[in-house]
């Protein structure tokens, strides 16, 4: 009677998990990307500098705002996160110490048109990054790679296949994986996830100067995933741990912003 009983709980538990592991694959691209739309007041905002990319049928929407770009003054390629329209950091440029910008919006968000996933946001990213290049004349070693949660993935990818100056990583990860074996540990996330977003392999392998800003009441990207990337990081790497801060309001601290600048200041001293 009790071996029959047990022989059911597994069956049960079993069950429970073949059907988790269903909804959550069919469910990923949902979970994982989380298009946000463009308000008007974004789209009103320094309307000189809006621009579309076109890649072949996709349209790539956002703003190239640009200075004189020297190793003092680099540009900032930005790369948000998962839910993020990426116009809202157009309110908080006064708080770095350089003038150039590049926000793009990821395929599907805001007027960016297509699907994304991983292969396509990862070779869109390239894709900007060359335009700046080749078709802006500027200095790969001018340009500072910034990618905030899911934005650390594209900021890495870049790293990992071209030259730059440096890459600053808010609420970074090492996997996609481990961040959702975390979530769904009884689930075999590793089999079922299409979207890997494998940055610590990709990041023992770049040489590139980095700052890993890290918000230690982080409720959505566990401090464990984060500073597992840090330690991954081939070249030199500085940690920051901004205190109180969580996932969402990190950049509300003033410790945010002087770690950043601080980081821009030592890319001028190379």
């Amino acid at each position: 009677m009790i071996q029959r009983s047990i022989i059911e709980v597994v069956k049960i538990i079993i069950a429970l998990v073949a059907l988790g592991s269903l909804v959550t694959y069919l469910l990923q691209d949902f979970l994982i990307f989380q298009p946000q739309s463009l308000s008007e007041m974004s789209r009103a905002k320094l309307v000189d500098h809006q621009r579309v990319w076109q890649r072949e049928d996709v349209s790539l929407h956002g703003w190239l705002i640009k200075g004189e770009i020297t190793k003092e003054q680099p540009l900032i390629v930005y790369y948000g996160g998962n839910a993020e329209e990426i116009s809202g950091n157009l309110w908080t440029l006064d708080s770095f110490q350089t003038e150039s910008f590049l926000f793009v919006n990821y395929r599907g968000f805001g007027n960016s048109t297509g699907k994304p996933s991983e292969k396509a946001l990862f070779e869109d990213a390239l894709f900007l990054f060359d335009e700046m290049v080749e078709k802006e004349g500027i200095d790969p070693l001018n340009i500072i790679l910034m990618g905030r949660s899911l934005g650390s993935a594209m900021a890495i990818y870049v790293a990992s296949q071209r030259q730059a100056g440096g890459v600053i990583l808010v609420t970074g990860f090492d996997s996609m994986t481990n961040v959702g074996k975390h979530y769904y540990p009884f689930i075999p996330i590793k089999l079922l996830l299409k979207h890997k977003f494998d940055s610590a392999t990709r990041a023992s392998e770049i040489d590139l100067p980095s700052l890993h800003i890290i918000a230690e009441y982080d409720e959505v990207i566990p401090n464990t995933n984060s500073i597992d990337l840090f330690l991954s990081w081939s070249g030199p790497a500085e940690k920051v741990i901004i205190k109180k801060a969580g996932h969402n309001d990190i950049n509300q601290y003033d410790d945010y912003w002087t770690a950043i600048n601080s980081f821009l200041r030592s890319h001028s001293q190379l």
